[in-house]
């Protein structure tokens, strides 16, 4: 394995990351990323990387863990997109909040998605190891220091039999524009969270560091949809 990459990335202090936000202003945040998650196709990136990754049959089951899922809108949107193909697809949502679980379960259930409080930091300690086909993190690691960062894809990586899969902000000019317009309408604390994100986010270069450090094999990464990246792997040996 490589070493942990040291990055000069502004890990400032988000709402999501508080163990007690304010529920308003949380939802606030949640509606604008729900908003953001299906412009720019974040559960199509979830099936685009299985694809390329297992290349699942019509019929064939297929388990997904969520790590950081928020109000379950990536899941869902995993599910149905899922479903056209004609995969049986569970989604196991997680988070550490129970308030976020209590959000998203707030927003109605559907065939093949569960969801449960876990820290990914501690997922192979409560999830078993190679439990699900695939690993998912979407907006999520950006919000942690790099050495967390390197052990939250490790932990991924030790769940998953067949892929992990990363989606995240680029933190460039474009990203930085595109935060700042797309929440042009919102609450000043969507607004700078928005912004802080962008700037706790990491180029593609960074994230194959991040990827090799924590062991992962044969990684690929591109932009997906504009401001974000899509970065797929193998799991570990």
């Amino acid at each position: 394995m490589k070493p942990i990459p040291h990055t000069q990335r502004n890990t400032g202090h988000e709402l999501m990351d508080e163990a007690h936000p304010d529920p308003a202003r949380l939802g606030n945040e949640f509606r604008f990323l729900v908003k953001f998650n299906a412009a720019t196709g974040s559960g199509t990136a979830i099936v685009d990387a299985l694809r390329s990754r297992m290349s699942p049959a019509c019929g064939q089951q297929v388990s997904v863990v969520d790590f950081g899922a928020g109000v379950g809108d990536i899941a869902r949107s995993f599910i149905t997109r899922a479903a056209r193909r004609g995969w049986v697809a569970h989604c196991l949502a997680t988070d550490r909040n129970p308030l976020v679980l209590d959000m998203a379960r707030a927003r109605g259930s559907m065939d093949g998605l569960s969801f449960a409080a876990v820290d990914v930091l501690q997922a192979k300690a409560i999830l078993g190891t190679k439990s699900f086909d695939a690993a998912h993190a979407s907006l999520m690691l950006h919000h942690l220091p790099d050495h967390e960062v390197v052990e939250a894809l490790k932990a991924m990586s030790a769940v998953a039999r067949h892929a992990v899969i990363w989606n995240d902000l680029i933190h460039d000019a474009f990203g930085i524009a595109g935060a700042w317009f797309a929440t042009l309408t919102s609450p000043a604390e969507t607004k700078r969270d928005a912004m802080l994100s962008v700037k706790n986010g990491f180029s593609k270069s960074q994230a194959v560091e991040f990827a090799e450090a924590a062991g992962l094999r044969d990684i690929r990464v591109r932009r997906w949809r504009g401001p974000r990246f899509l970065l797929t792997a193998r799991p570990a040996d």
